[in-house]
């Protein structure tokens, strides 16, 4: 969802809000309403894609692809701007390898 979740960012024109995020999102990845709505928990009021989106935007701003200006409000950064869907991808192995390092040396220390 990063990726889709960026494009989103930058065709709005470099800023915009969760909700148009999830606009233009849904409507890019031609979601129904009913695939819209779905809950993320059985008694939630968040849905799936509301939340998939918040773990998006988290990753691109730890990424600096995206700043947060505003409550719900982002923004795209000179990084954002020249990151293209294999940046995201490299970013997430090396995420995925820290974790991988940092759950080896916890398992080490509980043995």
């Amino acid at each position: 969802m990063a990726w889709p979740a960026l494009c989103a960012i930058k065709r709005a024109g470099g800023s915009a809000s969760n909700a148009e995020v999830e606009e233009a999102v849904a409507a890019e990845l031609k979601l129904t309403d009913e695939q819209r709505a779905l809950p993320r928990t059985r008694r939630g009021t968040r849905t799936l894609l509301d939340y998939r989106l918040a773990w998006a935007r988290t990753f691109l701003k730890n990424m600096g692809a995206i700043a947060y200006d505003a409550p719900r409000q982002w923004s795209i950064t000179e990084i954002g701007r020249d990151t293209t869907p294999e940046d995201i991808e490299e970013f997430k192995k090396k995420m995925l390898d820290k974790l991988a390092e940092y759950n080896q040396v916890r398992e080490r220390r509980t043995r």
